[in-house]
């Protein structure tokens, strides 16, 4: 009799477990380095292009590709000796309106001061005239005329410095606005910190 046949069920047999094969390393002192290698373009959080707003010839450049620069530094400048030698006369100008028109200024101050002074005078003078006990009536009228003149000479210095001298000191700081503008437009400026 066949035991296969017999009707009774046979074992299977259980495969043997395949041990895996662990690597061994050998402990070494130093640094790990887990490096990757790719390509790529770093892009600016900011950038921005420079050119001249004026036209003409080239006087110097200071700074070359890859510098590092600061806001407000002069990168380049194209040739502005006429208008360097303008904008110091025009800044002398201006120095010079402003003299003058502090020292009108100063003066009408004073002629204020001095035409209050005389008005005040005048009145103690008519009131005085008027507290005698036999008053003049000519000193009175002649007095009251005083004191009218001295309110006109007052009211005519209320007006202020001459106007001319105040559109001397505009028309210079324009000037001087106009001719620094220009300038800046001859250079080209770093907009902010960076890289050239």
């Amino acid at each position: 009799v066949d035991r296969a046949t017999d009707g009774n069920p046979t074992p299977t047999p259980i495969p043997t477990a395949i041990v895996p094969v662990k690597p061994t390393y050998t402990v070494k002192r130093g640094e790990i380095v887990n490096e990757l290698e790719f390509s790529g373009r770093i892009a600016p959080v900011e950038e921005e292009d420079l050119f001249f707003r004026n036209s003409g010839r080239l006087r110097a450049v200071f700074n070359k590709r890859n510098d590092m620069v600061e806001e407000g530094r002069i990168l380049a400048e194209l040739e502005i000796d006429p208008l360097e030698r303008e904008l110091e006369s025009a800044l002398l100008e201006l120095e010079r309106a402003q003299v003058r028109l502090e020292q009108a200024q100063e003066a009408h101050a004073y002629e204020v001061a001095v035409a209050e002074g005389n008005l005040e005078m005048a009145q103690i003078r008519l009131d005085a005239q008027r507290s005698e006990a036999t008053p003049d009536k000519t000193a009175i009228a002649s007095q009251e005329k005083e004191i009218e003149l001295q309110q006109l000479a007052l009211d005519r210095l209320a007006k202020g410095v001459d106007p001319l001298l105040i559109s001397d000191v505009s028309r210079a700081e324009l000037n001087v606005s106009k001719l620094q503008a220009d300038i800046a437009d001859s250079q080209v400026i770093a907009p902010f910190d960076g890289q050239l």
